[in-house]
């Protein structure tokens, strides 16, 4: 077990920078996804760029940074994947229905079945 003191306690370190914000937009990059499907895209880049940048923050001095923060990190990042990925998929699904809805129309015009 680790000789800690109320000194070198990991929890008064300070927080990574941008590991609250990395996790925050990555979870709102999902929840914007389903509502604003370019929003969660640009949401979930941001938050996979904010997390990259904390990690290498993190990787440069590890010991200043409180190590539980980068739970954070970790949890922005996968949700901005997450996002971005969901995004992804939900813009190719658009353009396959226009494409398929394009085809319909003008295989069949506008005639209407008497």
């Amino acid at each position: 077990m680790d000789n800690q003191t109320p000194d070198n306690s990991p929890f008064l370190k300070p927080e990574i920078p941008n590991a609250s914000s990395a996790e925050l937009i990555g979870i709102l990059s999902i929840v914007f996804t389903f509502f604003f499907t370019l929003a969660g895209l640009v949401l979930g880049i941001v938050a996979i760029v904010q997390a990259r940048k904390a990690e290498e923050t993190f990787n440069a001095n590890p010991g200043m940074f409180n190590p539980y923060s980068l739970n954070k990190v970790k949890t922005g990042k996968t949700c901005g994947i997450i996002g971005v990925v969901l995004s992804g998929l939900i813009i190719v699904a658009a353009i396959i229905l226009v494409v398929v809805l394009i085809s319909v129309f003008a295989h069949y015009g506008t005639h209407s079945c008497h």
